[in-house]
């Protein structure tokens, strides 16, 4: 509620500063870029993804942060609209090659639309940063379900995947939910060996 509150002190704002500037087109232009990404960035904070899509949709992605690109396939994502998600994520990562999070919905999306050889690519980034705190236990689980779209897994895959069962396995543990576990600990079992598996 605070977000929004402060949001909207800060459009009230920048409408009195239109209201005393010199109005031109570029200015109006302006004005109405930053209000709607406020306006969406405010609705996304809240977990209005409706309205933050809405807001997204109709500002400038040239314009927008990285923040707010991000939070505009985010809010995509949360609607199931995959698609759109990954052409805002694709976008992102033309201008910023190195946020994994754009891959991170990237591979997400091609994964919900069983485009596993998009997925692939996505997976690779995501997974062989060589660093493991950046990866959250639901890339694990993303990784686990494209495992099961393809027909067969390289090394490298089959590799992530033993590090997402693994990961899985022990993240579900301290929650406590045993059926989980076995699942998992039984798709583990399911590796050694593994007629899945190619070289």
């Amino acid at each position: 509620m605070a977000i929004i509150l402060i949001t909207l002190f800060c459009c009230l704002c920048l409408n009195s500063f239109a209201q005393e500037a010199p109005r031109t087109e570029a200015t109006d232009s302006l004005l109405e870029e930053v209000y709607s990404t406020a306006l969406a960035r405010a609705f996304f904070e809240s977990n209005n993804f409706d309205k933050a899509l809405e807001a997204y949709e109709n500002a400038d992605t040239a314009r927008m942060s990285i923040r707010d690109l991000t939070n505009y396939a985010m809010s995509a994502f949360f609607k199931q609209e995959y698609q759109k998600t990954i052409d805002v994520a694709l976008y992102g990562i033309q201008r910023r090659a190195d946020h994994l999070p754009f891959y991170r919905l990237a591979f997400f999306s091609t994964t919900e639309l069983h485009q596993t050889d998009l997925a692939r690519s996505y997976a690779r980034k995501l997974f062989c940063t060589g660093d493991t705190s950046l990866l959250y236990y639901y890339d694990y689980e993303y990784f686990v379900r494209y495992a099961n779209q393809r027909p067969t897994l390289d090394a490298d895959e089959t590799s992530v995947l033993k590090q997402s069962l693994e990961a899985l396995i022990e993240h579900y543990t301290l929650k406590d939910e045993p059926h989980r576990v076995q699942y998992y600990r039984r798709r583990l079992q399911a590796l050694e060996p593994s007629p899945h598996t190619t070289k």
